[in-house]
Parts: C-alpha cells; structure tokens; sequence
C-alpha cells in the first residue's frame, strides 16, 4: 500500500468486482481527494501567513497591552469583572486564523467550490458514458424484492410500458399517510438536533459560570476560553455520532414505509432524508457561532434572554477561533471516525 498510495485508483476493476454503485464511490472519493489539494495549499498560504506577520498584529498587541482595562461580567450573579489582558493569548491565536488573507481565502474556496461540482459534473459524465449507462430510465428497472414482497397479493396492478410485464402498484391514498408520517418523525429528529446544540450552550454557560466559583489558577484563567469550547465541541461531537446512528436506522424503516418501487427511488428518497437530517445535526452549532453567537446580546443592565437565559458572548478577539475549533473537531473528527469504521466494518 505504501509503494501504490499515490497511484490512480483502478475503479474500472472495482466496478467489475463490486459493482457500478461502489466503483462511483471511489471514483468520487479519489476526484475529491485531488481537488483537496490545491484548497489545502491555500489554506497553508493562509496559516503560515498569519505565523509569520504574527508579531506585527496590531489588534492583538493592544489587547495584550489592556492591562488597565476592566471589563464587565459574562454572565449573571457568579462571574466577576475581568481584565481584557486575560484574552491575550486567545486573541494572538485567534491571528492565525482570522489575518489579512483570510478574506481572500473565502473567495477562492467559493470559487474552488463552484469549480468542483462543474468538473465533477464532466468527469462523472465521462465515466457514465464509458460504463455504458447513458439512457437509464426508472420504468426499465426492475421493482425491488421488498416492494414485490409487501404488495404480494393486492388488486392494484398495471402493466409496465417499457418492459410490458404487469407489476403491482401502490394506491395514492396509501401513500399519502406514510410520507407525512416520514416528514413528521424528520422534524421530530430536526427539533432533538437543535435542543442539543441548546444543551451544548448551556454547558458552556454553566462551565464559565463555575470557573468564576473557584479560585481560577492562572493558567485556567488564561486557557479558559480554548478548554470550554474545545470540551463543548467534543459533546456535541459525541451527540452528533449519536443522533446520526438512531437517525440512520429510522429513515431506513421510513423510506421501506413509502413502498417505493425501484432501488434507485428508494436510495434517492433515503439520501434526501439523511442529507436534510445531517445538515442540521451537523451545522447547526457552526451557524449558531458564526452568525449567532455574541449577536444582539445587549448591554449592561439590559441584556437581551431568551428563556430568561442572558446570551452567549464573543471574547474581545471576535467568534473565529472557536468557530475554527468547532469545525476542526467535528469535522476531523467525523473523518478520523468515518476512516475507523470503515477499516474495521466491511
């Protein structure tokens, strides 16, 4: 393995040992890898700007310099008015991240993204027409096992156009009740995602409240504000896996409800309900702290509650760096997850 990593993956030969549908998995897998390489080198360009422009960071420097400034409580009753100074090393990190590039970075990776669903769309293209499978049609593929197996029996038939056989048919009438009850429990599911991520708020909330308690050392003073996000990202990692493995075994129980016809319907219905479910499990926390968080919170002696709850406030240094933390454990950590099971489970 180590002396063929680099070398083009053989997806002719999966698809004819496994099949097309796994043989487009790689082949999507490998074109995705590829085009991570030039986002990657970017994304260097970015970072090791930042290191080397570090010491000339004006607006860290003048955080780090507030030695006289005092600011007002994060949160009610329990925490005590802090000095800016505090967020120093925060602010100084956060530099990394959030520099003069960084502007300039999210454009090219909005052109970058642009770019890789249209080439994607052309290499994909390529591959269909070389395998032979340009003109597909649903009428020309045959009814699943389960869907011949649940209607074994009924009244409701029609003959099949494309292949003239007769085939038994799903009325609308019972079609209708299981779609609802399909969106229903989906937005049931939607409503326990976001009430995490609430929970995850609450957590952090309730940490930085019982730091102010205790007789904070200086070194929890100084990395406060890297230990709760980070352990905050960790839950709602652990909540995210969790979500997603009840989740996974009910949209298939869903989708066998609808009596859907073919394979390919079938898959389409099961990849809707997954991707709309993961995109808010997934999301849902990186939203709330990039456009959110810190947002419209009020002031002094009026803050604005939700719940009776006072809001979630960003450090001096802006939400990027937690932003970033977040997005580094969930995301790696999904891959480094995705990547074990994937080698232990065939």
């Amino acid at each position: 393995m180590m002396s063929k990593w680099i070398r083009r993956q053989p997806i002719d030969q999966i698809k004819e040992y496994l099949g097309v549908k796994y043989a487009f998995y790689f082949t999507w897998l490998g074109f995705y890898t590829h085009m991570l390489i030039p986002a990657a080198i970017l994304g260097l360009i970015v970072f090791f700007y930042g290191i080397f422009t570090f010491p000339n960071n004006r607006f860290s420097s003048d955080i780090c310099n507030a030695t006289d400034v005092i600011m007002c409580p994060l949160c009610d009753r329990t925490c005590d008015y802090w000095e800016l100074s505090n967020t120093c090393f925060y602010a100084r990190l956060t530099y990394l991240f959030d520099n003069d590039l960084t502007v300039i970075f999210a454009f090219l990776m909005s052109i970058w993204a642009t770019l890789f669903l249209e080439l994607w769309k052309r290499y994909s293209a390529t591959i269909t027409h070389r395998w032979g499978l340009t003109g597909f049609t649903l009428e020309a593929e045959h009814p699943r096992p389960q869907y011949l197996a649940r209607l074994y029996g009924t009244n409701h038939t029609k003959v099949n156009l494309v292949t003239g056989n007769i085939e038994p048919t799903v009325p609308l009438w019972k079609k209708i009740p299981a779609t609802l009850f399909s969106i229903s429990i989906l937005l049931l599911l939607i409503m326990i995602a976001i009430a995490a991520v609430f929970g995850v708020v609450l957590y952090r909330m309730s940490v930085l409240a019982s730091l102010s308690l205790t007789n904070q050392s200086d070194w929890m003073s100084t990395y406060s504000n890297i230990f709760i996000p980070t352990t905050a990202a960790i839950i709602n990692l652990v909540c995210i896996q969790l979500l997603n493995f009840v989740y996974d075994k009910v949209a298939i129980y869903l989708t066998e409800m609808e009596l859907l016809r073919t394979q390919t319907e079938f898959d389409e219905s099961l990849t809707i309900k997954i991707y709309l479910f993961q995109f808010v499990n997934y999301y849902t926390s990186i939203i709330y702290i990039a456009f959110l968080k810190g947002k419209n919170v009020g002031y002094p002696a009026k803050y604005l509650r939700i719940f009776g709850l006072r809001q979630e406030e960003c450090s001096p240094g802006g939400c990027l760096m937690e932003l970033s933390i977040q997005l580094f454990i969930i995301m790696v950590g999904q891959q480094a997850l995705n990547t074990v099971v994937e080698m232990i489970i065939p």
